[in-house]
């Protein structure tokens, strides 16, 4: 499972990088995607063993860091990153842009060249699930970032 082809899926690991452990209704908030999106991805990253259901009856703040009061009952199903998921996300932090280059094939490259450059209208849905080009077929900034890999004289523009 390869998850920088979706950006959901990096927006979830990085969410719990920063929450530490959180539930499925507050990621959905955070990330700004539909709960059900959410669910299902949560249900992926799970079974690929990158997060891992929270133990415990009690969730104390010191864990759950977005939590405001210092100690809770646990009314929802708490999801925190496992030790693969730790090194996904520090492997993506370290990495960058560079990461997302791995993942695209030539035909992916390609098209992105072509965007940055302007000579393609419209994204291929590959890319704009992967977060580097819009519904519009405009690239996102992290698409600017991975174009300027693939041809450095989309850097310039």
């Amino acid at each position: 499972m390869n998850i920088l082809r979706k950006k959901l899926y990096v927006d979830i690991l990085l969410h719990l990088k920063r929450a530490g452990i959180d539930y499925g209704k507050s990621i959905a908030r955070g990330v700004g995607a539909p709960l059900a999106s959410v669910l299902a991805a949560l249900d992926e990253l799970e079974r690929a063993g990158l997060i891992e259901r929270a133990g415990g009856h009690v969730l104390k703040r010191s864990k759950a860091r977005m939590k405001l009061s210092p100690e809770v009952r646990k009314h929802h199903v708490y999801f925190k990153l496992s030790r693969s998921g730790e090194a996904v996300v520090r492997c993506l932090k370290r990495r960058g842009a560079a990461a997302y280059l791995d993942a695209l094939s030539a035909e992916e490259r390609r098209a992105l060249a072509e965007l940055c450059r302007g000579e393609r209208k419209g994204a291929p849905p590959s890319l704009i699930e992967a977060g580097l080009a819009d519904p519009s077929g405009l690239l996102t900034p992290l698409g600017v970032l991975v174009a300027a890999l693939v041809d450095p004289a989309c850097k310039k523009k």
